[in-house]
């Protein structure tokens, strides 16, 4: 479908010396970190699907995010049976086929551009953390994929269906499908704007849209078919509850999201996403600062003030923030700027996209202008949205990869190989420290907030326990508050397991996991032994805390500036005497 460029032998055997390490490392110890909360309810929900679909389908939650991910999974347990391996194999595999995507546009990219590309996703600590990590956002990814491929695609009756299918995939997995279509819009406006005044001679994009479905009706047609009976077929399951598709496009997605991140249920500083993505990609922060170099020593005088000026109407912000003069509200609740470093970042940003985009657009560089649009768009987005969650960076260091790797092997030439490979050998130690030396450990925790190995232990030993235990003799197990999830996964089989139970009776059950709050609540505690254990740990770097020295010791060795934290819960056992360990009885 694309005019694919030739590669010899040793162009193949070089990509391949990438992409084979990079496939294998996204499988090898798929299963070694514990599961994550949010992993637990992924799984759980999909596993009451996968054995019992006529009654636990999936209804659209917009907590839960779009079906796409609940169907996928049933069918992997159907493949290969039901472990905490299989139910990641599916991103690790999209992740796996994203590594292959420089290649298939190997005709429009230089090939030190694909083994740049390649390399840094392939080798990303932060990829390769998400990879090995069953969420949503690597199915989004796929979904953009396929877009992109579609707008390539020749002969031009394939364009349309492809992208429907991506937008398809896409609609189906996540709601910030209304976020990058917003985004998207928001650059065709630009664009075509920037052509009237200053390329009026240029076909925008909103012109060749207009000028494809005039003379591929057919196609368009067949796009909006696909897209509509895949997103229909989904939200329904089946085209049976036509609730679904109602709740995903309006009553009930757009407005929980909205009111999310109105609330900030998990907030943080506009800065977030920048310390988060440069702490673990370091690589990202060079990227930038030698980009910023390179752009503006080739801007004119009035271009540079204007950069400079956006660093002092940042230091007048922070002052007023600062004194909480008459701007603060607007700082605060409105720009959501909340910490020093947050104010050097915020303006100069907004600047540099408008700047990065009209330059690139001006110079008629088409796939920068896209690139670089892209990754100062979504970057500043996620930054803002009220919702601070790590894996929400994926979007902008994806496609910070590419932006990038366009702009130095066009700036840099030969020179680029010297600069770049000192930067890879370091991302790929910082792969290995945090996914595979010290996996799920506290201080390289990446989803920040990740259940201890310990409490996964004593699941897994429970497990084994009534797995062991004959009929009418099953130990009964209660959980409470925060100890449900990943609980429901690991006890999915356990019929004797409650929990959150109304006017429970402790006394009827035999192992009780509980937080301190609970403890008051039981009666007869003196019959249970009681044992603490790290339910999870976390690291969320904290703003407040952060220095100069301590961030950038954060960067050269991932030691955190601020303290690892622990929750702890509480697991009660009933006495030996009580209770007959049923591991020993034959």
């Amino acid at each position: 479908m694309m005019n694919q460029r030739s590669y010899s032998f040793g162009h193949w055997f070089l990509l391949l010396l990438i992409i084979i390490p990079g496939i294998i490392l996204r499988f090898y110890d798929l299963d070694v970190r514990a599961l994550h909360h949010d992993e637990s309810l992924h799984g759980y929900y999909s596993y009451l699907f996968f054995k019992d679909p006529d009654n636990h389908f999936y209804k659209y939650n917009p907590l839960l995010h779009g079906p796409l991910l609940y169907h996928t999974l049933p069918f992997f347990y159907w493949l290969f049976d039901v472990s905490k391996f299989v139910m990641r194999m599916p991103v690790a595999l999209i992740s796996s086929i994203l590594l292959f995507t420089p290649v298939f546009f190997r005709d429009k990219l230089k090939f030190s551009t694909v083994i740049i590309v390649t390399s840094l996703l392939a080798f990303s600590p932060s990829i390769l953390y998400w990879s090995r990590f069953i969420r949503h956002d690597f199915f989004v990814i796929l979904g953009l994929v396929i877009i992109l491929i579609g707008y390539f695609a020749q002969p031009p009756f394939w364009k349309a269906p492809l992208i429907g299918l991506g937008s398809a995939i896409h609609f189906c997995t996540k709601e910030n499908f209304f976020v990058h279509f917003a985004l998207l819009i928001g650059f065709i406006i630009f664009e075509h704007g920037f052509k009237y005044f200053f390329k009026p001679t240029h076909e925008s994009i909103l012109e060749k849209t207009v000028d494809y479905i005039i003379k591929n009706i057919p196609a368009f047609i067949i796009g909006i078919v696909i897209f509509s009976l895949i997103s229909t077929y989904f939200y329904t399951y089946g085209f049976q509850y036509w609730d679904g598709v109602i709740d995903a496009t309006y009553r009930k997605s757009i407005i929980y999201w909205f009111n999310q991140h109105q609330t900030e249920r998990i907030g943080g500083p506009f800065s977030y996403l920048f310390i988060l993505l440069t702490v673990y990609d370091s690589w990202l922060l060079v990227f930038l600062f030698v980009h910023l170099v390179l752009f503006y020593r080739s801007q004119n005088w009035l271009i540079n003030t204007g950069f400079l000026m956006t660093f002092l109407l940042s230091f007048i912000a922070y002052f007023m923030f600062e004194k909480q003069m008459f701007l603060y509200p607007f700082l605060k609740d409105i720009l959501k700027v909340k910490t020093h470093l947050d104010f050097w970042i915020y303006f100069p940003l907004i600047y540099h996209a408008v700047a990065v985009t009209a330059h690139f657009l001006k110079n008629e560089q088409y796939s920068l202008a896209v690139s670089g649009y892209l990754f100062f768009a979504t970057f500043f987005t996620y930054s803002y949205l009220g919702e601070k969650v790590p894996w929400l960076g994926l979007y902008p260091l994806i496609i910070g990869v590419f932006f990038f790797s366009l702009h130095f092997t066009k700036e840099l030439s030969f020179h680029w190989g010297i600069f770049f490979i000192p930067i890879l050998f370091f991302n790929i130690y910082k792969t290995y420290v945090v996914n595979f030396k010290y996996p799920g450990d506290k201080k390289f925790a990446i989803t920040q907030v990740q259940t201890s190995p310990e409490f996964e232990n004593k699941a897994l030993e429970l497990q084994k326990i009534s797995e062991q235990t004959p009929e009418g003799l099953k130990p009964r197990i209660l959980a409470l508050g925060s100890n449900v999830w990943p609980l429901a996964y690991y006890f999915r089989d356990m019929p004797d397991f409650v929990y959150n139970q109304s006017n429970r009776n402790f006394k009827s059950f035999d192992f009780i996991f509980l937080d301190q709050i609970n403890l008051k609540e039981v009666e007869d505690i003196e019959k249970f032994e009681k044992t603490r254990i790290s339910m999870r740990h976390w690291w969320v770097p904290d703003q407040r805390k952060i220095t100069w020295s301590g961030y950038f010791k954060a960067v050269l060795t991932l030691e955190p500036w601020n303290n690892p934290g622990t929750k702890w819960s509480y697991l009660l056992k009933k006495k030996p005497e009580i209770l007959m360990d049923p591991i020993t009885t034959e």
